[in-house]
């Protein structure tokens, strides 16, 4: 199990976000040795073990977590979500259609933060240490691929970039 500690708990004990880290990194790991399996799995299973049970049930609760603890949690919570999405099959979410069902909580925490930098765009966000540019960079290609490609094309031009240049 990922433990979700709030970030008051993790502030206090640098061991326990250690562990954090340890386990998340862990289940990361485990969720693409799950989706190596897709060939000889069928995609209704792969659904339910990668994005039901362990996306959503381990992953996702730790993310958000990670992003609540501020600015500068933000960009902790959005380097686990490359991991994360990195290990899901990309056809999952081709195509134009909508993603899996399974897949809209990770997507709508992705928005959120989305719609965080978004609003934060005015704000600019100094004296934080965190470059929301680079977030915003790094956050739309993650919405686009998961199907969210309206809202990443709305935090790219927020920003003042374009989702073709990002490779």
């Amino acid at each position: 199990m990922v433990p979700a500690w709030p970030p008051a708990a993790l502030a206090a004990s640098p061991l326990a976000a250690a562990v954090q880290l340890h386990r998340f990194l862990r289940a990361a790991r485990l969720l693409a040795g799950v989706m190596a399996f897709r060939e000889l799995l069928g995609q209704r299973q792969l659904l339910a073990l990668g994005l039901a049970r362990l996306v959503q049930l381990e992953l996702l609760p730790n993310l958000r977590a990670a992003a609540g603890a501020g600015p500068v949690g933000m960009a902790g919570a959005v380097g686990r979500a490359e991991a994360v999405v990195g290990s899901l099959p990309a056809e999952w979410f081709a195509g134009g259609g909508p993603p899996p069902p399974e897949a809209a909580p990770l997507v709508e925490v992705l928005a959120g933060w989305a719609r965080w930098l978004e609003a934060g765009r005015g704000g600019g966000g100094e004296g934080e240490g965190v470059d929301r540019g680079g977030l915003a960079r790094r956050l739309a290609p993650l919405l686009a691929r998961l199907g969210g490609g309206e809202r990443a094309q709305r935090l790219a031009a927020a920003y003042g970039f374009s989702l073709t240049q990002q490779g």
